[in-house]
């Protein structure tokens, strides 16, 4: 619902009709919130701030702000609003969010089914998880109601209540509230063009909100009749009457996934335009289409993938202006990574698909968002405020860039640079000279190294490039690399998995060239092994890591074949030895699973895999000759 339209609402339930422009700090000259728009940015043209996360991330200041006068926005005022109520409306305060929302951007006949919820999920748990964590910190949990309008938002807000339950986020479901009305007023709503159903689920919310709360149905006063002139005395007790209902019968189920599956309800189990790649190698082949970005994030790809335990290997660049790429991978042997950014300043056309003879060389079509900052660059302000837009943001690309490869089997990945950017430097002090572009076209060295962590974890199936987290102060140069190459990784694996957090699992093999086990006989145990394995950040609970073999289980003798690592014992390395068995030829090669098992959400069922060479055979002795 657009502002205008729960306005009446706002003003019932908090008692002040500027509601919208307290959470906004209540500053000067605010911008109007008109349907499908939110905060304005300018640089030659206006772009709209359509998401939770757009609002959350909206730098402080008035640059690039489209207002005239301009608005001097006060994000630490706001998240503090969030965060601890606003004064003058009681100590307990909970935070309403509306997860539901469209694309604007959309034309008929492109690709998507209108609804972000179910194209890309990610997004919008992405949002929710921004407020919900502000909210958590000193409240603590129960505090966000997320309030389901849209049975085609059902799956993805769900879903968020139980990823997302340690916060204590909770359903406030004025959908199931929609059923349970009277036909007459359930047509009202259902018709969409009458005038009365964006006052009828104004209603219902107002009271959901209320029975949540209050535990018991709100008994309308004419409070409700004041406000909704449409609506009869007895229309609005049937509302009020359906409302509490829908509560109660969600109450009676012990968590998020029991009360999704009575209602049939199918919760996403994966990110729609970023997923996990099975690119397990120890060589890590990739080409580029582009210019000086490419060619930037190629540098990147070098300088982190042995953090992750592997080689890297350049193939080329195919020219800017080019019209089809000239690939370097071929169809006997792809490389691993087609890198190409989704917009703007070429290279080659913008929606390039690739034929069905191109689609075998390569195994990932890695696409980003591209940057240009012409106003703000060294914070990259504008990036941020655009992360949301139409045509340079991030969601705007990954439904009219990306989904449309993936639907057509072109096997198209994504990593959303201003999302990337928006999280990094909000978290991140700046070291001195640091920044986030180093000039007004182009990303700072921490920023490659953020954005190539991501790149990687999604391309390998989750593994970690970040690498040991340096001693030097907050804030100095290696620091700051480190910071940027984590935030890529959790990024990523937020938006693959829809996790809350990622498990900083990492196994490396301790060569990236030889991938030969251990030949038969040796004793495990002494000098360097075949790989180690550790945790990156402690975990919650105690995690088991069993070390096996599938296929070919006799190959190699595996030492040790399980690990524990603890919360106070997890950050040193151990080192596992895969040895020869001498039952299967020289030459086998052997995939070693490395799975675990935990109490942590965060770290249980995790997977990943490295191949091994068996070597020589043991020696048989030779027939002795019998003398004559």
């Amino acid at each position: 619902l657009a502002a205008s339209d729960v306005a009446p609402l706002l003003k019932i339930m908090y008692c002040d009709q500027d509601c919208a422009d307290i959470l906004l700090s209540n500053e000067p000259n605010l911008p109007n919130f008109k349907p499908g728009c939110g905060l304005l940015s300018n640089q030659g043209s206006s772009e709209c701030q359509r998401s939770n996360a757009g609002l959350f991330y909206w730098p402080s200041g008035e640059r690039n702000a489209y207002s005239d006068p301009p608005y001097s926005h006060d994000r630490t005022k706001m998240i503090g609003h969030a965060r601890d109520g606003v004064n003058g409306y009681g100590e307990a305060q909970s935070l309403v969010i509306h997860p539901e929302s469209s694309y604007a951007f959309l034309n008929p006949g492109d690709y998507g089914s209108s609804n972000p919820g179910v194209d890309i999920p990610e997004y919008v748990y992405e949002g929710v998880r921004l407020w919900s964590e502000v909210v958590e910190g000193d409240f603590g949990s129960g505090r966000v109601l997320l309030v389901l309008s849209k049975i085609e938002d059902a799956g993805a807000v769900f879903g968020i209540a139980s990823t997302f339950r340690s916060m204590g986020v909770s359903i406030i479901p004025v959908v199931f509230a929609v059923d349970l009305l009277p036909e007459a007023l359930k047509d009202l709503v259902l018709q969409e063009t009458s005038p009365y159903d964006k006052e009828i689920l104004a209603a219902i919310e107002a009271g959901c909100l209320y029975s949540h709360e209050m535990d018991q149905q709100f008994v309308d006063e004419g409070l409700l009749h004041n406000h909704f002139s449409m609506l009869s005395p007895s229309d609005i007790s049937d509302i009020l009457a359906a409302a509490h209902q829908a509560v109660q019968d969600g109450k009676q189920f012990s968590d998020a996934l029991s009360w999704a599956s009575s209602v049939n309800i199918n919760i996403p189990q994966a990110g729609g335009a970023s997923w996990f790649g099975s690119v397990k190698t120890r060589n890590l082949r990739y080409e580029t289409w582009g210019t000086s970005t490419e060619s930037g994030l190629k540098n990147a790809y070098g300088q982190i993938v042995d953090m992750g335990g592997m080689s890297a290997s350049f193939l080329g660049n195919s020219n800017k202006g080019d019209s089809k790429p000239s690939w370097k991978g071929t169809v006997e042997n792809p490389s691993d990574i087609m890198l190409k950014r989704s917009m703007a300043s070429y290279p080659g056309p913008s929606d390039y698909f690739p034929d069905e003879e191109e689609v075998k060389r390569y195994r990932v079509w890695m696409k980003f968002d591209y940057q240009v900052d012409k106003i703000s660059a060294v914070y990259g302000d504008w990036n941020v405020q655009c992360l949301d837009a139409s045509y340079y943001g991030a969601t705007y690309n990954a439904v009219k860039k990306v989904l449309p490869m993936i639907r057509n089997g072109q096997k198209a990945n994504y990593f959303p640079t201003r999302w990337f950017m928006a999280q990094e430097v909000t978290e991140s002090p700046y070291p001195p000279g640091s920044k986030v572009m180093s000039d007004i076209v182009h990303i700072s060295g921490p920023y490659l190294q953020g954005m190539a962590s991501g790149m990687l974890t999604l391309v390998t199936g989750g593994r970690s490039f970040i690498g040991d987290k340096p001693n030097a102060d907050v804030g100095s140069s290696s620091w700051h690399y480190w910071h940027a190459r984590r935030t890529g990784y959790i990024l990523a694996w937020r938006l693959a998995t829809l996790c809350l957090r990622p498990p900083f699992l990492e196994v490396k093999p301790t060569s990236s060239a030889n991938s030969d086990a251990f030949r038969y006989g040796t004793e495990p145990g002494t000098g360097v092994g075949s790989a180690t394995v550790r945790l990156l950040e402690a975990p919650d609970s105690d995690v088991l890591i069993l070390i096996e073999v599938d296929d070919d289980a006799d190959g190699v003798v595996i030492t040790p074949n399980n690990i524990v690592l603890t919360p106070s014992n997890y950050i040193s390395p151990i080192h596992v030895y895969v040895v020869t068995s001498g039952k299967v030829v020289k030459g086998t090669e052997i995939n070693v699973f490395f799975r675990t098992s935990s109490d942590d959400e965060a770290v249980d069922g995790i997977e990943d895999m490295w191949m091994f060479k068996t070597g020589d055979q043991p020696l048989t002795s030779s027939p002795t000759d019998i003398p004559t």
